[in-house]
């Protein structure tokens, strides 16, 4: 058993472990629940010879997994939480123009995996008359998920709803409605910031921002357009923020190239 770095008058094994079962707490006697710290520990002769060498192999494998397990799943969302988040310029939206403005985020790197939520969030987006207006999220692939298509104008009749935007606008599968929140204030008042499901052009029915990208691959220019169909009303956005989550089964790979980076930064 020299393997596990066994004296002759002494059963030890020097082991890092950031938590510990209790069912083997009388393995490893003075051990307390929670120690973080590499410590060295002493094996109990009776239960090295009612395991042998396999077993104790078996025993140390198994609190090695649960520990890089954990940290993976640790460092996973932490990747998740920062990595997927782009920036984009802000725009003065031009008045009275179909064709409208686009911003592009170029994504490179840190999202090469399939992709399983996005979410966009409008910075300073202001506005009078929000019934003018419609935005749509173009992928790098060419799929085009609209935003908000002209909220009030049902059916592509009428000039829409007549009330402002001023503020921070995000467009998620968990969110308000945004026409009913627009409907819901006095004509020519702010509708308010938050976060709002998406819905198509003349349709106050919800749409899904995740089910439009699901799966594809995030690298590759997102295009953010707007455009003003009515002439009369002005506005801009001063920036516009892409979050986008990779699937699950790539959280634990992220995690792991950050545990590998810092590993290298540590030596």
């Amino acid at each position: 058993m020299s393997g596990l770095g066994v004296t002759s008058r002494s059963l030890r094994v020097e082991i890092e472990r950031q938590s510990f079962h209790a069912q083997h707490e009388d393995w490893f006697p003075g051990m307390a629940a929670g120690l973080s710290a590499p410590r060295r520990f002493r094996l109990r002769r009776p239960i090295v010879e009612q395991l042998g060498e396999s077993g104790v192999l078996g025993l140390l494998k198994e609190e090695f997994t649960m520990k890089i397990a954990a940290l993976l799943v640790v460092a996973g969302l932490a990747a998740a939480a920062n990595a997927g988040v782009h920036t984009g310029a802000g725009f003065a939206i031009p008045d009275g123009d179909a064709a409208g403005i686009t911003s592009v985020i170029a994504v490179a790197g840190d999202t090469d995996f399939p992709i399983t939520s996005v979410v966009v969030s409008l910075q300073g987006f202001a506005h009078t008359w929000i019934g003018d207006l419609s935005g749509t999220l173009t992928s790098p692939n060419g799929t085009v998920h609209t935003l908000f298509g002209r909220p009030g104008r049902v059916a592509n009749v009428g000039f829409g709803d007549s009330s402002n935007v001023d503020g921070i606008y995000t467009f998620a599968d968990t969110g308000a409605d945004f026409w009913a929140a627009a409907a819901s204030v006095a004509d020519a008042a702010v509708v308010p910031a938050g976060t709002y499901r998406t819905s198509s052009e003349g349709s106050a029915a919800f749409t899904s921002l995740d089910a439009a990208f699901a799966g594809q691959n995030g690298n590759g220019n997102w295009t953010l357009t707007m455009n003003d169909r009515a002439f009369g009303d002005t506005g801009a956005i001063t920036g516009w923020e892409l979050r986008i989550i990779p699937a699950p089964g790539a959280l634990a790979l992220l995690g792991l190239g950050g545990l590998v980076a810092g590993r290298r930064n540590r030596r």
